[in-house]
């Protein structure tokens, strides 16, 4: 099994180093860092992970003082 690695580790890397990378153009949509940014207007407060997450976390707080 370290055999395998070690040649799919440096076949990798040798392909990697002989073929050209491609153009932005081709990538746009593919990858996160060149796919558009879209901000969203402001949600209301169910729709946030903040407020749900503290409301969770009062109800983990309760049921552990009542079961506790």
């Amino acid at each position: 099994a370290a055999f395998s690695w070690i040649a799919n580790f440096f076949s990798t890397i040798l392909v990697s180093l002989v073929t050209k990378p491609k153009p932005d153009e081709e990538l746009k949509g593919l990858v996160y860092s060149l796919t558009e940014k879209v901000y969203a207007k402001e949600s209301r407060w169910y729709m946030k992970a903040g407020p749900l997450g503290l409301i969770l976390l009062l109800i983990t707080i309760l049921l552990n003082i009542i079961f506790f």
